[in-house]
């Protein structure tokens, strides 16, 4: 019988780095008023920052604008729980407006789904054309970003394969 890893270990910036290179999914986790309030986004990243939108009107919007303090959440958890790896990325998330910022964003966000999704809901040309819908009214909102500098995670201390039965 397997044993799940009873302690979790802090991972190195590599690791940190590698998963939000390996995973397409993410949390935002910001404030509303005096509760936290959380969505699930796609991402792109450029290595440096980490890329992703949400609806212009919707309530994540209205979070971010009246509080720019976000985390940004990756969790990979086995069903049973016996390995897991979770990473939080801390910072403000910056509106981008500048046509150039806009395309970027929207350019990682595709990029990553090129190259990680077997099916894409949108093509990289619809994607670009969104982009320049955004661009064209940056006032109405367009991605954000939050810099990958302040972040940590941790780890199942043990694979799977070395733990005692």
């Amino acid at each position: 019988m397997r044993k799940m890893a009873e302690s979790l270990r802090k991972m190195t910036e590599k690791e940190i780095r590698d998963i939000v290179e390996e995973w397409t999914w993410g949390i935002i986790i910001a404030v509303d008023g005096d509760k936290p309030y959380a969505i699930e986004v796609r991402y792109g990243s450029d290595g440096k920052h980490i890329y992703f939108g949400s609806r212009p009107n919707g309530k994540m919007a209205k979070c971010i604008r009246e509080n720019q303090n976000i985390i940004f959440k990756i969790c990979d958890v086995e069903k049973s729980y016996l390995t897991r790896r979770a990473i939080s990325v801390f910072g403000k998330a910056e509106r981008l407006t500048k046509r150039e910022d806009i395309l970027y964003g929207m350019k990682m966000i595709a990029e990553k789904f090129r190259y990680t999704a077997t099916r894409i809901s949108k093509t990289e040309e619809q994607l670009e054309a969104i982009g320049e819908m955004m661009a064209a009214n940056p006032e109405k909102g367009g991605p954000l970003r939050i810099a990958i500098e302040n972040f940590s995670g941790v780890a199942s201390l043990q694979p799977l394969d070395d733990l005692p039965t």
